[in-house]
């Protein structure tokens, strides 16, 4: 026979029985170790710490990817590409492609006053452009690199459209990059081998002089 009190005394055991036991929509998350590297100790609370998501520009209208947000787009008749007015601006890969070399020199802009880091991508996929194909993009004038790649090395680098790949400097002076679209595998940037700057402009917009790429 049993008492009330006995009768209150196995309800609290069944809820104490309960309580021990895992919900079934209960959502547990391991304490995230980095592999290879000890957990680190501390007396707070587990927290899950995302790295930064990776520096990515986006697409243009045109559908190549911005080569340098905030900047202004300029030039000049006889230039070999299009310059791009910014100060240290960041600069990303407007396609797809190899690296062939990340690092400095490849310029003729020399000494004082310029930057003298150079970027240079085969892209994965020629695009046509008025009986030619364009098959690299050289960025001149960057003043730091997100990577270093020296051209001729044992590993070549692979690169998405809008990867980061450095920060625009200076040239002759003038804080700007430098953005070339080589041609027919021309990479010695001779007469010809390369879209002149309204070409390069109107490829990645259309743009015209002093227009702002987007940020």
């Amino acid at each position: 026979m049993t008492t009330p009190d006995d009768e209150r005394m196995g309800v609290n055991a069944e809820r104490t029985r309960a309580s021990e036991k895992p919900r079934a929509n209960a959502e547990c998350y391991p304490d995230p170790v980095p592999s290879g590297r000890a957990p680190i100790q501390t007396d707070e609370p587990s927290v899950l710490v995302r790295p930064p998501r990776e520096a990515r520009s986006q697409t243009l209208p045109s559908g190549w990817f911005n080569p340098m947000p905030g900047g202004y787009v300029g030039g000049y008749a006889a230039d070999t590409g299009l310059d791009i007015a910014g100060f240290r601006l960041e600069v990303f890969a407007v396609a797809a492609g190899t690296v062939v070399y990340a690092e400095p020199g490849h310029t003729g802009w020399q000494g004082p006053g310029n930057t003298n880091l150079s970027v240079l991508i085969e892209l994965d996929e020629p695009v046509a452009w008025r009986g030619r194909m364009i098959t690299h993009a050289w960025y001149a004038h960057l003043s730091e690199l997100a990577f270093e790649q020296p051209e001729h090395g044992p590993r070549q680098r692979h690169v998405v459209g809008g990867t980061k790949l450095g920060t625009s400097g200076f040239g002759n002076g003038s804080p700007h990059l430098h953005l070339g679209l080589l041609l027919d595998d021309g990479v010695e940037q001779k007469w010809g081998d390369y879209l002149p700057f309204d070409q390069v402009a109107e490829l990645l917009g259309p743009y015209r002089l002093r227009d702002r790429l987007p940020r």
